[in-house]
């Protein structure tokens, strides 16, 4: 088992990285590491450390899209991002199980009242994945999935996309869009429901990580 050359720990932290994810994730999965035994610090110290487990493991805030990454090239042993951002970012980490919470619900929505014409250019900011998700709906003909970044209202009302795929959980804040209110597509109304997931670079062990097998044990229920 290969890890990039580690330069000396800073106070604080561990031999053993452990990413938690920042954003919308950021404090459910917080809850969920304290009650699985973890020190949550109440300030955010250097490198992002916000916690520890055992006398092994550090914790270390960063962006939920970046740790498949930081966990695929070795510079962290494992950490915690969406499934659905797995599934967008591809092969190269192990999934060692899922989190209970929070459910993130994926939903195909268009403005009310749309009819499907063509090939239906849908926006969505996760393409590979909404690829992945996207349901084979009886009335469509086809779709052509359209990377997007920010507002999705803006994205239909500039005429780059005609339906997106996001996430929500209710539908509510789709409805109450200020400029076009957006509906849920009929057969579109739960692609995929993603939860956080521990990933890591190997396969882990009892024997060769001890303290981390034992935290993920604790997390995952699935």
């Amino acid at each position: 088992m290969h890890f990039p050359e580690r330069r000396e720990p800073f106070e604080g932290e561990r031999w053993m990285r452990f990413a938690v994810p920042r954003g919308s994730l950021e404090a459910p999965v917080m809850e969920q590491l304290k009650s699985a035994g973890c020190r949550m610090y109440d300030a955010e110290g250097r490198d992002g450390l916000c916690g520890e487990f055992g006398t092994s493991i550090s914790l270390h805030k960063r962006d939920r899209r970046m740790i498949h990454p930081l966990v695929k090239v070795g510079n962290f042993h494992a950490g915690i991002t969406g499934k659905d951002i797995c599934m967008e970012q591809g092969n190269g980490v192990c999934i060692q199980g899922l989190l209970p919470s929070p459910v993130t619900k994926w939903v195909l929505a268009a403005p009310e009242g749309f009819k499907p014409c063509g090939i239906v250019p849908t926006g969505c900011e996760m393409p590979t994945f909404a690829d992945i998700v996207m349901p084979n709906l009886a009335d469509w003909s086809g779709y052509r999935i359209v990377r997007i970044e920010g507002d999705e209202e803006c994205v239909i009302h500039d005429g780059l996309c005609r339906a997106i795929v996001v996430p929500t959980v209710t539908g509510r804040s789709l409805r109450e869009k200020p400029k076009r209110p957006l509906a849920i597509v009929s057969g579109g109304d739960n692609l995929f429901e993603s939860r956080p997931c521990v990933v890591s670079k190997y396969e882990m062990s009892n024997r060769d990580f001890p303290e981390l097998s034992v935290l993920i044990e604790r997390l995952v229920k699935d």
